[in-house]
């Protein structure tokens, strides 16, 4: 425990992404208090120091909490849906006004495959942009048998940290594959 000082929230919904593109990952909780208030907050992470935004954000419980750049002006918005109480289902998208815009990260290099046996193997080096932590990035892997076909994303959850994947298969495949850097 780092001590965050963190709204403890109960019927919730978590959710981080770089609202100040200053390369540290913010943090949206929402839900039910232990009063069983429903609160939503956006914390600002400032090299691990925690503090409330006071962002003014619809409070919800039962809830859902996205990041992602509607409007494509380089800054993460942000997106809530959830209960607000009394027949009250709401969902709400939150343009973010920041003038701190986030560069487009460089393109994963070096990628390497190779087969042992039945296992393929893939590894690729980092991405870098100005603002991101190298380690922070994230990355969308696609594979396919056909090229420019069909590709299905093996990321877990969409994304993943890592910058080499394995798989066992069987049966003789040509893959093709596709390595995206996701913020």
């Amino acid at each position: 425990d780092i001590n965050a000082g963190l709204t403890g929230v109960l019927h919730n919904a978590l959710s981080w992404g770089d609202c100040d593109n200053d390369g540290d990952p913010d943090l949206i909780i929402t839900g039910l208090t232990g009063d069983l208030i429903k609160k939503t907050v956006l914390y600002k992470n400032n090299s691990g120091i925690f503090t409330d935004a006071a962002a003014g954000l619809t409070d919800l419980y039962y809830s859902f909490a996205a990041w992602g750049d509607y409007d494509n002006d380089g800054d993460l918005d942000i997106l809530l849906a959830g209960y607000g109480g009394l027949y009250n289902y709401e969902s709400v998208i939150y343009r973010n006004n920041s003038t701190e815009k986030n560069t487009i990260p460089t393109v994963p290099s070096n990628l390497i495959s190779s087969v042992t046996w039945n296992d393929v193997n893939l590894s690729w080096n980092k991405s870098t942009d100005a603002q991101t932590l190298q380690n922070a990035l994230t990355y969308n892997l696609m594979i396919s048998t056909v090229p420019y076909g069909s590709y299905s994303n093996v990321s877990s959850q969409g994304t993943f940290n890592g910058t080499s994947w394995s798989q066992s298969v069987t049966g003789n495949y040509l893959f093709y594959y596709v390595v995206a850097v996701a913020e």
